[in-house]
C-alpha cells in the first residue's frame, strides 16, 4: 500500500503568516486604541474648555430654574446663548437655553438618558436631525437637583477624529510594512540553519561527504552531534559487517578445507572425529563472529557501566584458568569512574585485554582505570615479554598473530581497536613499568 501525501505549506510561510496576523491584530488593536485616547483627551479638553466660558451662564441658569415663571421651556426672552438643556431626575426637561429653543432641541433628556451609562464622549441625535456632543454637568439649586447638559455640534468633532484617525491608521500602515519586512528578513535568517542541514543531508545522501559540519547555532548542537553519531555508527556498522563476512568465510573456507581433505582421506582411522572437531570449531566460529558483529553499537542512549564490577567478575575467571601459574594481579579502580558504555563493549574490551596479559605474562598483571576532565582511561600491563616497536601497528589488524605459540584467531586486540574506534577513543601499546606490554585505553568525555 503507497501512503498518499500532500503538500504542505514551508515553515516560513508558516512563521511569517502567523507573525503577520499577530502583529496585524496588534497594530488594529493599537490604532483603535490610539484613537480612543484622542477622542476621550478632545473630549476632556473641550469640557474644560466650555468650562471656563460658562461659569456666569450657569448662575443665570440657577436663577431660572428657582424661578419657573422666568425658566419655562419656551421663554423667549432667554439671554443665554450657549446650547444647553437641564433635567431633572427623571430626565424631564425641565429648562433649555435660548438657542436650543430656536432649534426646536425637545426630547433631549430622554435621549441623554439612553446613552449615559457609556463611556463618554457621549452622541446623541436630535430632534433637528443633527448629531450632538453631550457635556453632562451635576448642578445644585435652592430647590432641586439637575443635570445642566451643555451640547455641541458634532460635526468638526468627527471631521477632527477622522482626520486623526486616518492619519493614524497611515502610520500604522507604514509601520507594519517595514515591521513585516524586518521580520521577512529575520524570519528567512532565523531558518537558514534548517536549509543548510537539508542540503547537508542531500550532500551525504549523495555520497559527497561524510557527516554534517558544525558551523550552527547553539541550540543546533544536540542535533548535529546525535546525526553525527548516527551516520558514524552506520559506517562503522556496515565496515565491521563487512570485516565479520570476509573473516567468518576465510575461517569456514579453511575448516572446509580441512574437512575435505580428511574425507578423501581413507588411510584415517580417526576421519569421523576429526570432521566433528572441525564442524565444532565451524560452530564456536559462527557464533563468535556473530556475537563480534553485535559489539561497539554506540546508542544514541547515554550508557555507562561502572569498571570495577566488570573486573570483578572477569579476574576470578581468568584466576581459575591460570592457577597453575599463580599470577599476581594489582589493581588501582576508582569505585566512582563509570566508563560510557555499554557492559557488554566493556566486558569483551577489559577481557580481551586482560586475558592477553595472563597468558604471556609472566608472574604480574597489573590494572588501572580513573578519569580526568578531558578522558575516562583505563590501561592493562604486565611483566610478559612485551612488543617490539615493528609490531605495536600490526598487532592491531586482523588475523595478525604475534603470538603463535596458542591458539587464536588474531582478532582480540583488532576487536577492541573497533570497539574504541567506536567511542571515539585511542588504543595506544606502550611499555609497561614491569618492562612487557602495556596497553592504554582513553574515551573522551562528552
Amino acid at each position: 500500500m503507497q501512503l498518499k501525501t500532500r503538500n504542505s505549506p514551508s515553515l516560513l510561510t508558516q512563521l511569517l503568516v502567523g507573525a503577520f496576523i499577530i502583529i496585524s491584530l496588534l497594530s488594529i488593536s493599537l490604532a483603535w486604541l490610539i484613537n480612543q485616547l484622542h477622542v476621550q483627551q478632545s473630549f476632556n479638553q473641550q469640557t474644560e474648555a466650555l468650562m471656563a466660558d460658562i461659569p456666569t451662564a450657569i448662575e443665570a441658569v440657577k436663577k431660572h430654574i428657582d424661578n419657573p415663571s422666568q425658566g419655562v421651556l419656551d421663554t423667549p426672552e432667554n439671554p443665554i446663548d450657549f446650547l444647553m438643556v437641564s433635567c431633572d431626575k427623571n430626565h424631564k426637561q425641565i429648562w433649555s437655553s435660548h438657542l436650543a429653543n430656536r432649534r426646536n432641541l425637545v426630547n433631549t433628556c430622554n435621549e441623554y438618558r439612553k446613552v449615559k451609562h457609556k463611556q463618554p464622549p457621549y452622541y446623541v441625535k436630535l430632534t433637528d436631525g443633527k448629531t450632538y456632543l453631550i457635556y453632562p454637568l451635576e448642578l445644585e439649586t435652592q430647590k432641586q437637583h439637575v443635570t445642566l447638559l451643555v451640547l455641541k455640534d458634532a460635526g468638526g468633532f468627527s471631521l477632527e477624529y477622522q482626520q486623526f484617525s486616518q492619519q493614524t491608521y497611515i502610520q500604522l500602515g507604514v509601520i507594519l510594512l517595514l515591521t513585516s519586512l524586518f521580520l521577512a528578513a529575520m524570519a528567512y535568517w532565523g531558518i537558514r540553519p534548517f536549509r543548510r542541514m537539508i542540503n547537508e543531508l542531500n550532500q551525504i545522501k549523495k555520497g559527497n561527504t561524510t557527516h554534517l559540519n558544525q558551523h550552527y547555532p547553539r541550540e543546533f548542537k544536540g542535533t548535529v552531534n546525535a546525526l553525527n553519531q548516527l551516520l558514524l555508527q552506520s559506517a562503522a556498522q556496515q565496515e565491521r559487517y563487512k570485516n565479520t563476512i570476509n573473516d567468518l568465510a576465510h575461517s569456514l573456507k579453511t575448516r572446509l578445507s580441512s574437512i575435505r581433505a580428511l574425507i578423501e582421506d581413507t588411510d584415517n582411522e580417526n576421519k569421523q572425529n576429526n570432521i566433528l572437531e572441525q564442524v565444532y570449531q565451524m560452530d564456536d566460529m559462527v557464533k563468535y563472529h556473530l556475537k563480534r558483529a553485535l559489539l561497539g553499537r554506540k546508542s544514541l542512549i547515554d550508557e555507562s557501566t561502572k569498571i570495577s564490577e566488570v573486573i570483578d567478575q572477569l579476574v576470578p575467571i581468568l584466576h581459575k584458568l591460570y592457577q597453575e601459574r599463580d599470577i599476581s594481579f594489582t589493581s588501582y579502580i576508582d569505585k566512582k569512574v563509570t566508563f560510557p558504555c555499554n557492559k557488554d563493549d566493556l566486558t569483551e574490551l577489559c577481557g580481551n585485554l586482560l586475558e592477553n596479559a595472563f597468558r604471556l605474562c609472566i608472574s604480574k598483571v597489573h590494572f588501572e582505570a580513573k578519569r580526568n576532565k578531558k578522558s575516562f582511561y583505563f590501561s592493562v600491563e604486565d611483566d610478559g615479554p612485551g612488543i617490539p616497536d615493528e609490531l605495536k601497528t600490526k598487532i592491531l589488524q586482523r588475523g595478525f598473530r604475534a603470538d603463535t605459540q596458542h591458539a587464536g584467531t588474531g582478532l582480540g586486540l583488532a576487536i577492541c581497536k573497533e570497539i574504541v574506534d567506536t567511542y571515539g577513543g585511542e588504543l595506544n601499546i606502550t611499555t609497561s613499568k614491569f618492562d612487557g606490554a602495556k596497553i592504554e585505553i582513553k574515551i573522551p568525555v562528552t
